[in-house]
Order: C-alpha cells, then sequence, then structure tokens
C-alpha cells in the first residue's frame, strides 16, 4: 500500500524537519526551489546534491522519472558527483541546473526551448546531467546559476551574464523574440540552446512613447552582475558595486505582466533594462545587494536590510507597478535577511529571528499550521519560526524551504520522515487535501 506522501495526499501546513533523518550530522548549505517547480534540491556542506518531487522530465537528474517524496542523493551514470562539489543551483518547471566547484555547468531535464544549454533542442527528456555549452565555444568559468519557467540565466566569476532556452517574451535578454511563423498558423521562436553572453544594457524614460527604441548604456561592456533571479518569464539582476560610493543598478526584463519588472507599465523588454526608481540619494548609503523573484513579482534588499517589492503575487488586488519598501519591516526596524515569493506568496526572515508570510496558501506554503488561514492579504507570523534564525528561504509552486541556522532552536518540531509527520516521537497523520 502507497503512504499518503506517495500519492500525494500529504501536505505539511507548518514549519517541519525534513532533513535530521536524511542528512544526520551534516549540515544544508543550499536549498533551492522555484515560483514554477515542484521539485527541490539541497546542498550539504560537502557539496553533495540531493533533490525530491516531480520527475516527469528527469528534472532531478537521477535517469529516472518518478516522483521522490523525500530527499535523496542523487547520483547518475557518468558523473560521480562525490568528486565535484556543487556551489549553485537553480530549478525550473520541468528542468534543473547546477555549477560545481571547477565552474562547469551541468543540466537535466526537460529541454524543448533549449533551456538546458547543452546544445540542443529537443522534445526528448534529458534523464542525466549534461554539461553545458558556450555559443562562441569558448568556457567561463561560472558562479551561479536562476532559472525561470523554461529559460536559464548564468553568472561567470567575472560576473559577465549568460543566458538560453525560451525567448517568447525577451527572456534572452539579447533584444529580440525571433519569432517566426512555422507554417500559416504556428508561431515560434528563436530560442538559444547554448549559453550566450549578454553585455548590452538599456535605459528608457519614464515618459517614453511607444516605438522609441532604448538607449544603451555607455559602459555595458563593463557592467558586472552580482546578484540574479528569475520569475516565470522574467528575470531581475543587481550590478556589482564598481567603485567605492558608485551607485549600484538593478535591472529586469522578459515579461512585463503585473509591472513585474518595475517601469510602471505593463511592457515587455527584450534587453536588460535600468530600474529608474531605484536611485538617488535614498540608496547613496543603502544601495541594493540582493534580489529574489516570484512568478509575477519582484524583490530586492538593500545593505540596510530593507526590501522593496513591485509586480503581483495574489490572484486578487491592485499590482504595484513600481519599487516600493515594505514599510512594514522598515518601520518597525526590522532588517530583512532571507526572503523569497512563490507562485503566489512572500516569505520573509529578519535579522530578529521573525518570520513572517502573506499571499495565498492552499498547499500549506504560509505555514500558519493546520488550523491557520489559507491565504492572508498582510503580512502574519510564522508562530512555529518565532526566535528561530532564518539562513535561506526558497519559495516553490505550493511549497516553502527555510534553512534554519542552528539545530537547537528547532528542537521539539514536527519532523517529516518521507512518509508520515512525527511528532514528539509520536505519530501524526497529516490530513488528506486534494493533490497539488
Amino acid at each position: 500500500k502507497k503512504s499518503a506522501a506517495e500519492v500525494g495526499e500529504l501536505d505539511i501546513a507548518a514549519p517541519t524537519i525534513l532533513t535530521r533523518s536524511i542528512f544526520g550530522k551534516v549540515k544544508v548549505r543550499l536549498i533551492a526551489a522555484s515560483c514554477t517547480a515542484c521539485h527541490s534540491f539541497a546542498v550539504d556542506t560537502n557539496g553533495l546534491l540531493y533533490g525530491w518531487g516531480r520527475n516527469e522530465a528527469g528534472q532531478l537528474g537521477n535517469g529516472e522519472t518518478a516522483t521522490v517524496t523525500s530527499p535523496v542523493l542523487v547520483e547518475t551514470e557518468g558523473k560521480n558527483w562525490n568528486k565535484r562539489k556543487i556551489v549553485s543551483v537553480a530549478v525550473g518547471k520541468s528542468h534543473s541546473v547546477v555549477v560545481d566547484d571547477l565552474g562547469e555547468g551541468w543540466a537535466s531535464g526537460k529541454n524543448d526551448t533549449g533551456q538546458l544549454g547543452v546544445g540542443s533542442q529537443t522534445d526528448a527528456n534529458c534523464l542525466v546531467w549534461k554539461q553545458q555549452k558556450f555559443q562562441d565555444n569558448k568556457a567561463s568559468v561560472l558562479k551561479k546559476v536562476a532559472c525561470g519557467e523554461n529559460f536559464t540565466v548564468v553568472l561567470d566569476e567575472e560576473g559577465i551574464l549568460f543566458t538560453t532556452g525560451l525567448s517568447e517574451f525577451g527572456q534572452l535578454g539579447n533584444g529580440e523574440t525571433g519569432e517566426y511563423f512555422v507554417t500559416a498558423s504556428k508561431l515560434a521562436f528563436s530560442n538559444e540552446s547554448k549559453l550566450t553572453p549578454r553585455r548590452t544594457f538599456v535605459r528608457r524614460d519614464l515618459n517614453f512613447r511607444e516605438g522609441d527604441e532604448p538607449e544603451i548604456l555607455a559602459d555595458s561592456s563593463d557592467i558586472r552582475i552580482g546578484s540574479i533571479a528569475c520569475g516565470k518569464n522574467h528575470t531581475v539582476a543587481v550590478e556589482c558595486q564598481r567603485a567605492k560610493n558608485a551607485p549600484v543598478r538593478v535591472f529586469t526584463w522578459g515579461s512585463g505582466n503585473y509591472g513585474c519588472l518595475g517601469h510602471k507599465v505593463q511592457k515587455d523588454e527584450y534587453l536588460p533594462r535600468h530600474v529608474e526608481t531605484i536611485k538617488g540619494p535614498m540608496f547613496t548609503s543603502n544601495q541594493p545587494v540582493h534580489c529574489s523573484a516570484g512568478s509575477t513579482c519582484t524583490m530586492i534588499r538593500t545593505s540596510q536590510g530593507h526590501v522593496y517589492y513591485w509586480g503581483k503575487h495574489r490572484t486578487v488586488g491592485e499590482a504595484q507597478m513600481y519599487p516600493l519598501i515594505l514599510d512594514f519591516l522598515a518601520n518597525n526596524g526590522h532588517e530583512a535577511k532571507a526572503y523569497d515569493a512563490g507562485n503566489s506568496h512572500v516569505v520573509i526572515s529578519t535579522t530578529e529571528a521573525v518570520t513572517v508570510s502573506y499571499g495565498q496558501g492552499p498547499y500549506g506554503e504560509l505555514g500558519f499550521g493546520p488550523e491557520g488561514a489559507k491565504s492572508s492579504s498582510q503580512p502574519s507570523f510564522i508562530d512555529t519560526l518565532d526566535k528561530v534564525k532564518i539562513a535561506e528561504i526558497a519559495c516553490g509552486y505550493g511549497h516553502t524551504l527555510l534553512l534554519a541556522e542552528s539545530a537547537s532552536e528547532v528542537e521539539g518540531m514536527d519532523e517529516f520522515d518521507g512518509e508520515r509527520v512525527v511528532k514528539a516521537g509520536k505519530e501524526r497523520q497529516g490530513k488528506k487535501t486534494k493533490a497539488a
């Protein structure tokens, strides 16, 4: 008989320990989920990769297509992960990309738009990890990776930007969608299947007219990126500081639905465009340092722990068309440390060990408990995480991962053993709900 977890009937509505029986005494260093994905990864301090979740396209890279209900060490034919430490990992809807300690990129899963970056675009899924290729055949040492639904963005050690995959909404940042007719009634796009460098960054006046060409920044070729994040069909990037006291710019491109690009209009951008409202005296000593994205929303964190938000993550309400500070944090003296957005929810944790969430959470992703609310228009405390310092948050499609700094802070918390939730040594069967 299959367990509740195996048939998808067990939702976990409150923060629950996932790793004690799986990782033992080894700590987790990285976690990865995505606003469009129902699979996740974790990397331990030894650089070993663990994956779980949906796997219909082989996105877990384990050579199979069966769903995996709890974290398992990823081992595949032709590649021994014990000899390669993973330093960055990201997931799209049905694909995954990792970067190892040699700076090489590896990808698995669906590749129908070239999102794997392995040099081909095919309907055949890739069930094992394949090494990524570069458009100019000149390899770079990779450092970070982020994935949208059907595209991938990576950074090399110098902060140069590379993209591959779907170009329908300008996600590749190459200045076009490349749309063309395959037949009289079928439209296709000029996608990329190899990692291609993007060195053109632009700006527009906020009152530009339709048809006006953007202005290419004079220092485009010198711009280096330090942080990247992808929503469903858009990307946000935070610049590395060029010199002491130099302003740090934020760029967005791709689909402009619900104002998620922050330019005050719902318009797609085909090149990385400077977010003009994130500049000036307000940011002189409070520069952007990090970014995150949900399906159709975007956030940045500043050096003083302030979070700015734009776009929309709920199905109701108005969209925020330009960056706006989350004053419920700033006005109460809280500094954000970890934060992320999923398909329809946002989770933020502060340096004072306070964690809040809001949005829609039909599967328990808000963390309010079995009897708690399934949605919240305003940030609400996750009581179970009171006084628990969170190092990292990764929001998926219908789930949330949180990485606690100390094991002692989560003592006495429920634990998921792969089949059921166990509490204080006593089994507590999860409530059966409709599968995601």
